[in-house]
């Protein structure tokens, strides 16, 4: 009764006035996922918030520099189209339900829902290039083709004949040059219902097939009994995803243990100072090197420029493209100072206060 209770009040709050639902609600009768069943897993992974916007919300905990969803991992291209097969252990959950949208302070923010899909994403295509940004949980997918407009910096993007690479993660292009490639691509977003699922279409598969210069083989759907089964064996047929329904779900896990051995193994102030320290060093290096890698990328296309590209258009591409780095360096300074005091905020609560010298013999 207690965990049915606790589930019931996550559920409130997931649905309270001012929460958004992303997927269609004629859709919500299709997987009746438990939102006990996300909370209680995901919070092994990140932490629960409550937005004013979409209400319960779930952010993952310590993600590397520039991190954005459906980068870690590959597509598939499956009985349900285009597939995200996540290398990541929460994206079970956060690439087939619900959507993402990405804050201000905490950087990019998953809204639960129960309706399964191979990928919620807006694709781009064009000039040799394939590129995807998450869907936002305020945007309702209608069947067929749409549009949403999105800031260029919430796309990936790779060069098309690498779409369906195991190793795709390697080949992503930097964000500063999504200024450019969203001018050079065209909106392909589409969905339809394939055997009463959604599919996601997106880029032509034949164009993908014509620049990897073979057939792209089409992966069968089968369902996993548990998280941990979802994957796709190198040179299977089938992936397994997980997509539970409120019968057939297993527990989900306790995370009590998991919680204690946290806090069991929890930083000194000085540690976290340290790791701070050393976080704010990576981040300087780490974008050091990406505006070295723009600035010799433009010596290079001004020594041999794009063909079909003026002069005057080029300067203007490249400006742009170091305003977007600019604006990037500045995005994810601040989401780092933003974190780094939470952190230093609950280690503060946390933290045992000092015995006050007069608490135990009195004042004098």
């Amino acid at each position: 009764m207690k965990h049915a209770a606790y589930a019931l009040a996550i559920a409130a709050l997931w649905l309270a006035p001012g929460g958004s639902s992303p997927a269609l609600a004629q859709e919500r009768s299709e997987v009746a996922v438990d939102v006990s069943l996300f909370h209680d897993r995901l919070a092994l992974h990140g932490d629960w918030i409550h937005t004013g916007a979409h209400g319960l919300a779930w952010t993952p905990r310590r993600v590397p520099h520039a991190w954005r969803p459906y980068s870690v991992g590959y597509w598939a291209f499956t009985d349900a189209d285009w597939t995200w097969v996540s290398d990541e252990p929460w994206g079970w959950a956060t690439y087939h339900y619900g959507r993402w949208y990405f804050d201000p302070v905490y950087g990019w923010v998953w809204v639960p829902d129960s309706v399964w899909g191979p990928a919620w994403v807006v694709w781009r295509s064009g000039d040799g290039f394939a590129g995807w940004a998450p869907l936002p949980p305020d945007v309702d997918v209608t069947f067929g083709a749409f549009d949403v407009a999105l800031e260029p910096f919430a796309f990936t993007f790779c060069e098309e004949r690498f779409l369906v690479d195991r190793a795709l993660t390697s080949h992503l292009l930097p964000v500063d040059r999504n200024v450019t490639i969203v001018r050079l691509t065209q909106n392909v977003t589409a969905y339809s219902r394939v055997d009463g699922r959604m599919a996601n279409r997106g880029v032509d598969v034949r164009e993908v097939e014509r620049s990897v210069g073979h057939a792209i083989p089409r992966i069968r759907l089968r369902d996993a009994a548990s998280p941990e089964e979802s994957r796709m064996d190198p040179g299977a047929k089938e992936l397994a995803v997980y997509r539970p329904v409120r019968d057939d779900a297993p527990p989900a896990p306790a995370v009590a243990a998991e919680a204690r051995a946290r806090s069991e193994r929890a930083e000194t102030t000085e540690a976290m100072v340290r790791r701070h320290e050393a976080e704010q060093q990576r981040r300087e290096a780490v974008e050091a090197q990406e505006r070295l890698r723009l600035r010799t990328r433009q010596e290079q296309e001004k020594a041999r420029p794009p063909q079909g590209v003026t002069d005057g258009e080029l300067r203007r591409r490249h400006v742009a493209e170091q305003e977007a780095q600019a604006e990037h360096e500045s995005r994810e300074r601040r989401l780092m100072e933003a974190r780094q005091e939470r952190e230093r905020q609950a280690e503060a609560v946390h933290s045992p206060r000092p015995e006050h010298p007069h608490s135990r013999h009195g004042s004098r």
